[in-house]
């Protein structure tokens, strides 16, 4: 929030720069807490609410531009497009400077800015009060014994073993974070492709004017939205595995069909906007739920995952603005498919390799089970032992 106040009002780029990576930052640590917070509350039955966090991120994009609109200028229009003239008439070259952007309402960004940031500010606030007025909840620890204290030196270690959150599996771990690596690498390249281009590709390709391309926009965020909470709705009923497959393979689909059909017709770009999002949008949280059904996912695990993430969105948005700019706007078409059925080779490479692995909250139940009956047959022998001394 303090970073999204002071961006408008920096003077020099280093600060901007500043600004962005302190926002970033911030915004990564936020959702790898979130993420957690939700493995934490809700165990085996996290997936819906994850498919719920997410959807608060699409619900964003869209009301943010909103409440930017009013905000922004109004430049005049230009006395020379009202009227055509069929003389042509050499002028000698001027020197003098262009005429300066007359503007009906000046730019007031720096409130649509300060609005976000106290909307963001006042979540916080929910957060302060259980962090510091629910202490009482907590189980807190007086002293550390010397075996507690040898033990913090181990799980140093312990942490960053990926056996840790496989339970004591460690190459069915590394397989699992693996995938997941890949997976988010491919998931998040492809949604920030289409969530930041489709606007500028409707634009140069099509020649569509630009409020009608940020309707197209906003249409995407709006399927966006309504595609995870659809998977908040389907995750209560169908398991996560198989909905990482359907969504997956609707979005190669998708991909396919728009290079098919889009290239020359804006109609078939409009109607296939909204599969695109729809079956992009879940996959990311469902990622999160797919990992957390097999392994343990730590908060080191889950940064893990967002490394991934992020290092894929750079690349795909890298290799999208070199092709766009060398090959033309069609490229955005191939990008598509180069995200579509990676993701959904992954999906199925993903479902097969853990085929009748089991999930891990099956085995815990297995240990509560034998912890109890050990614990059972000990308070019966301990019986057994004051009745043969009596």
């Amino acid at each position: 929030a303090t970073a999204t106040i002071v961006a408008p009002h920096a003077q020099e780029i280093a600060l901007l720069w500043f600004l962005f990576v302190m926002q970033g930052t911030f915004e990564g640590i936020i959702n790898i807490a979130g993420q957690k917070l939700v493995l934490e509350i809700w165990q085996e039955k996290a997936s819906s609410p994850l498919f719920l966090l997410h959807f608060g991120f699409g619900i964003g994009s869209f009301i943010v531009p909103q409440i930017a609109n009013p905000f922004l200028a109004i430049p005049k229009p230009t006395a020379a497009a009202n009227f055509t003239s069929n003389v042509t008439t050499l002028h000698p070259i001027s020197t003098t400077a262009a005429p300066v952007t007359e503007y009906i309402r000046e730019s007031r960004i720096e409130w649509a800015y300060l609005i976000v940031a106290l909307i963001t500010m006042s979540l916080s606030l929910v957060f302060y009060f259980y962090q510091f007025c629910g202490k009482g909840m907590r189980n807190t620890q007086v002293g550390k014994t010397q075996k507690d204290k040898d033990e913090d030196h181990t799980n140093i270690r312990r942490i960053i073993d990926p056996a840790t959150c496989a339970g004591g599996k460690r190459l069915f771990g590394i397989q699992v974070l693996g995938l997941l690596f890949l997976f988010f690498f491919v998931t998040t390249g492809g949604e920030r492709v289409y969530g930041k281009f489709i606007r500028s590709f409707a634009i140069d390709y099509y020649n569509i004017d630009g409020d009608r391309a940020s309707l197209l926009n906003s249409s995407f965020w709006i399927s966006f939205a309504i595609g995870r909470f659809a998977g908040f709705v389907a995750a209560k009923w169908i398991p996560i595995r198989i909905i990482l497959l359907i969504e997956t393979t609707g979005a190669m689909t998708s991909a396919i069909l728009l290079n098919i059909f889009a290239d020359d017709s804006t109609l078939a770009l409009w109607i296939l906007t909204q599969p695109m999002a729809f079956f992009i949008a879940p996959c990311f949280p469902s990622g999160v739920g797919w990992g957390d059904f097999h392994i343990h996912l730590s908060g080191l695990g889950i940064t893990f995952l967002l490394l991934g993430g992020a290092l894929g969105g750079v690349c795909y948005m890298w290799i999208i603005g070199y092709f766009y700019e060398a090959y033309g706007p069609l490229s955005f078409f191939y990008v598509m498919l180069s995200y579509g059925i990676p993701l959904c080779t992954l999906a199925f490479i993903m479902h097969f390799s853990t085929w009748g692995k089991g999930h891990r909250f099956k085995d815990e139940e297995k240990k509560e089970e034998v912890v109890e009956v050990s614990g059972i047959q000990l308070k019966f022998y301990s019986k057994s032992d004051q009745e043969k001394s009596m």
